[in-house]
C-alpha cells in the first residue's frame, strides 16, 4: 500500500517521492534492482529541486553507476547539491573540480548557473 502512495506522489512530480523511488530502484529495496531506472528517478527529482537526488546523481555520473561516466555532469550535480545546502557535496565537488580541465570546469560551472537561473 505504501508503495502505491509513493508511486502516485511521484507521478505528481513530488521530489521526495521521486528520490525515494530512485533510491529503491538503485538499491533493490522493495523492487528489482535497476541502476538505470534509479538514475532516471534521481534525475527527475533533482530537476524538481531534491538536494539529496542532486547529490546522488553526482555520484552516479562520477562513479559510472547506472549512467555513463560524465565528470562535467557529476560536478554540476555535486555543485548544485552544495549550493542548496548538502553538507557533504562541497568537498566532493572541490575534489572533482581539481581533476577537471579548465574547459570542463568552465562548462560545468555554466551548467550550474543555467540551472540556478531557471529554478
Amino acid at each position: 500500500e505504501a508503495a502505491n502512495w509513493l508511486e502516485r506522489a511521484a507521478e505528481q512530480g513530488h521530489p521526495k517521492s521521486l528520490y525515494e523511488l530512485g533510491r529503491r530502484h538503485f538499491t533493490g529495496l522493495g523492487t528489482t534492482k535497476n541502476l538505470e531506472e534509479g538514475v532516471r528517478y534521481f534525475r527527475v527529482a533533482a530537476e524538481q529541486g531534491s538536494v539529496e537526488a542532486m547529490y546522488q546523481l553526482g555520484h552516479c555520473y562520477r562513479d559510472s553507476q547506472g549512467a555513463v561516466e560524465d565528470v562535467v555532469r557529476a560536478y554540476r550535480w555535486l555543485a548544485l547539491a552544495a549550493d542548496y545546502g548538502h553538507r557533504d557535496a562541497g568537498p566532493e565537488r572541490d575534489a572533482l573540480g581539481d581533476k577537471l580541465s579548465k574547459q570542463e570546469l568552465a562548462k560545468a560551472k555554466r551548467k550550474v548557473e543555467e540551472f540556478e537561473y531557471n529554478h
